[in-house]
């Protein structure tokens, strides 16, 4: 999908690690939002316009000067892009706790990509004690709003039974529905459980 070799071969449940995640959204663009998807209208807006700019052009401590007042103001979408520029160590001292700290502020507002990532930083334990039944709850929650890289790690966590009751048949039904998106992983990993089920 990524043009690159994600994940093991063999069969293991994989679940989506921080590294990989980063360097995904890193590909993709992962800055939230882009200059042209934000009406000029309030001055947040404009503010995030700033940030989005210094970014693309490479300017990390603009970009950090700006987000950091926003998320300090509330601001979701600031809140996960200063979490960003703190796990990659852009524009700003690179800190797995600062991470942590900013994206679970986001997760909290419902933003499904930071839900995702506090799930993995629980997961991963990077910049907070690792406890698998927040990751379980985050990637829960993130999977809820359709974000198919929580819902691979939400079936992970099924299948394993890591920080919830191990539970196959959902974990394919959270495999099934990863895998409806495109989920290169998660289609694997379903058909390698069907294998198994048939032997």
């Amino acid at each position: 999908m990524y043009g690159f070799k994600w994940f093991q071969k063999v069969f293991r449940l994989p679940e989506i690690r921080v590294q990989q995640y980063l360097a995904i959204c890193l590909l993709s663009s992962s800055f939230i939002v882009s200059a042209q998807t934000l009406p000029e209208k309030t001055t947040e807006n404009a503010q995030m316009q700033v940030a989005v700019q210094a970014y693309q052009k490479g300017d990390f401590q603009a970009a950090f000067r700006v987000l950091e007042n926003l998320a300090k103001q509330g601001n979701s979408e600031a809140q996960y892009n200063l979490a960003v520029l703190y796990q990659d160590g852009l524009g700003v001292a690179k800190s797995d706790d600062q991470a942590f700290y900013w994206y679970e502020k986001a997760a909290w507002q419902g933003l499904a990509e930071a839900q995702f990532m506090t799930g993995l930083l629980y997961s991963e334990g990077e910049g907070v004690k690792q406890d698998y039944e927040q990751a379980f709850y985050w990637y829960q929650r993130a999977a809820e709003q359709n974000h198919a890289e929580a819902q691979n790690n939400l079936a992970a966590r099924y299948a394993t039974g890591t920080g919830v009751v191990k539970n196959i048949d959902l974990a394919k039904y959270w495999y099934q529905r990863a895998a409806k998106q495109g989920n290169a992983n998660a289609a694997y990993t379903l058909q390698q459980l069907e294998q198994i089920k048939t032997q």
